[in-house]
């Protein structure tokens, strides 16, 4: 059963009907938004998903599990994405986290779209159950999904279609879970809820 769960400043899209299920293999990636405005809230932004790789482990015991990690920025950025491919190494994985930096970024959209295609394309997703954590304070490009000044209002021309990607997320059966810093995100996930919605849809 595909559902729409909120849970204070958490938000998630769960594709399986019991996503806690512990299963042999799991792999979880964290998405997160490295960009200057999330300077003051990076640290906690580190503490969150090391929080979050330390309760799945507890929550999964018996799992064989895998962490990676895409940091994205804006399209104009020198470092537009930054890369933790899926390891078993929990230090590993913590290290990169320490040498994350808040940085670059324009206007106040930046690059979601590119962090999706980073996290479904480039990374290799073969476990049973599959986590996708998105830390961010600010939306993607595109006005449909907020009502800031936006470089690129109709989306930047790297961008792949809204469908494809939360098809593709429905389609591998990865559960998106959304933690939200500031109000700003809300339309654009209230979108993504929509779309998820109408691919269903389609699907039934």
């Amino acid at each position: 059963m595909d559902s729409v769960k909120s849970d204070g400043n958490f938000a998630k899209l769960a594709n399986t009907e019991n996503p806690n299920e512990e299963k042999d293999t799991l792999d979880m990636c964290f998405m997160i938004d490295c960009t200057g405005s999330m300077q003051p809230y990076i640290n906690m932004a580190r503490d969150k998903i090391k929080e979050g790789i330390e309760k799945v482990k507890s929550q999964y015991p018996n799992s064989e599990i895998k962490t990676a990690i895409v940091a994205y920025r804006d399209v104009k950025d020198k470092k537009r994405f930054e890369i933790f491919p899926f390891s078993h190494s929990v230090d590993e994985a913590r290290n990169f986290l320490d040498n994350l930096r808040a940085e670059g970024g324009n206007d106040v959209p930046e690059d979601v779209n590119g962090g999706f295609q980073k996290a479904l394309y480039s990374l290799q997703w073969t476990a049973d159950s599959k986590l996708l954590y998105h830390i961010a304070d600010a939306p993607c490009h595109g006005r449909q999904f907020h009502n800031e000044a936006d470089d690129f209002p109709k989306g930047h021309k790297d961008d792949m279609p809204w469908t494809k990607l939360i098809g593709e997320i429905r389609k591998r059966e990865i559960n998106y879970i959304f933690f939200k810093i500031l109000s700003g995100t809300d339309k654009m996930f209230s979108e993504f809820v929509k779309i998820f919605n109408r691919s269903e849809e389609r699907r039934v």
